[in-house]
């Protein structure tokens, strides 16, 4: 049985990255969850269950170890957004790994900074495969860095559908519904969202915008 590690933030840190590594990592057929190399500010201890090591921004060493660490298993699972890496840790951890690597993109940008460009064309260039959480992150991936289009995949994120069975086509008269959930905090986007519905006022009926979640304002991580 393949055996995956993960890099990523990871609970107790609040943050996205964190929820979604641990509902990845769970969902996993027993022994096939590898070890978390979690991403921290400082060192805790004592480690939360299945974190193996940690990764310090910053910390030459620290790459060093969370590559010995992601090594020890068959496959490295690494999720990716800015500003939980400081400058170029992950190009740095992903040229030391000996096993391949699946990088998840939880944001590609459409307007990067030459630093952002080049610190993730470098990522995905060491990567195995590259996940994107849309068709339009993947369409901007490929137009816009070093990466062939057949080891980018899309997996959606958001919520699930039912499904074909026993599902009903909504009428084009029912009101459709917006929505953004997870975690939240400055920088998300959702003020746009309520910019956007105000453009929005000649569909009959209107459409609803749900804003569901919990802040994560004192919490670290994105």
């Amino acid at each position: 049985m393949v055996r995956f590690g993960f890099l990523s933030t990871y609970p107790p840190t609040l943050c996205r990255l964190a929820s979604f590594t641990d509902g990845l990592r769970a969902a996993l057929p027993g022994g096939a969850a590898g070890g978390v190399v979690r991403l921290v500010d400082s060192v805790d201890e004592p480690r939360p269950a299945g974190v193996v090591g940690e990764l310090v921004p910053g910390s030459a060493s620290g790459c060093r170890d969370a590559a010995m660490l992601l090594n020890r298993d068959d496959l490295a699972v690494i999720q990716h957004d800015y500003g939980i890496y400081h400058d170029d840790d992950l190009p740095r951890v992903l040229s030391m790994l000996s096993v391949p690597a699946v990088v998840v993109l939880h944001t590609v940008l459409a307007a990067p900074t030459p630093h952002q460009h080049s610190s993730l064309n470098r990522v995905v260039n060491a990567a195995a495969a590259v996940v994107t959480m849309s068709e339009t992150a993947r369409e901007l991936l490929i137009a816009g860095y070093d990466v062939s289009p057949g080891r980018v995949h899309v997996i959606p994120h958001g919520a699930h559908t039912l499904g074909t069975v026993g599902t009903v086509t909504p009428h084009r008269n029912q009101q459709r519904q917006i929505l953004t959930w997870g975690l939240f905090g400055p920088g998300m986007g959702v003020e746009w969202a309520i910019e956007a519905m105000a453009m929005l006022g000649d569909l009959r009926p209107t459409p609803r915008y749900v804003v569901a979640g919990g802040d994560r304002s004192a919490s670290p991580g994105p």
